[in-house]
């Protein structure tokens, strides 16, 4: 896998800050982030209802596989140069741990908009704009 279309709910403060910290750390420019809201026609050529991104997650790999879930963050966190976060993603697919933590997912994805905004760093970001670090 190259390339990681993400269709994210723009709408959720901690996941609009975490697509502006991927944005930091995605130096290849593999990951296409797309705001469900923002291009719904995106959202619909790839098959996916409303209904259903708003719900968890959805991610297209450049080879026509949805992954939906944590599945999706696993494969976007692949992608990002960011070593401990690589080294976490294995530890999350070990077996027994990688269905607990699906299930911590779905709790999680249907609480974003309950959680604080500060769980996440903020990003070196000006007009939409990350600098690395």
């Amino acid at each position: 896998m190259t390339r990681l279309t993400v269709f994210y709910d723009g709408r959720c403060p901690i996941c609009r800050r975490e697509m502006l910290l991927d944005r930091q750390y995605d130096g290849r420019g593999r990951i296409d982030a797309v705001d469900l809201h923002a291009e719904p026609e995106r959202l619909a050529a790839a098959g996916i209802s409303a209904e259903d991104a708003m719900r968890l997650i959805h991610a297209l790999r450049d080879d026509g596989v949805l992954l939906v879930g944590l599945p999706a963050l696993r494969a976007k966190y692949k992608l990002l140069e960011r070593p401990w976060l690589n080294r976490l993603v294995k530890v999350s697919e070990l077996p027994g741990l990688a269905g607990v933590l699906d299930a911590v997912y779905v709790v999680f994805a249907r609480n974003r908009y309950r959680l604080p905004a500060w769980l996440l760093p903020v990003p070196d970001c000006a007009d939409g704009v990350c600098r690395p670090r």
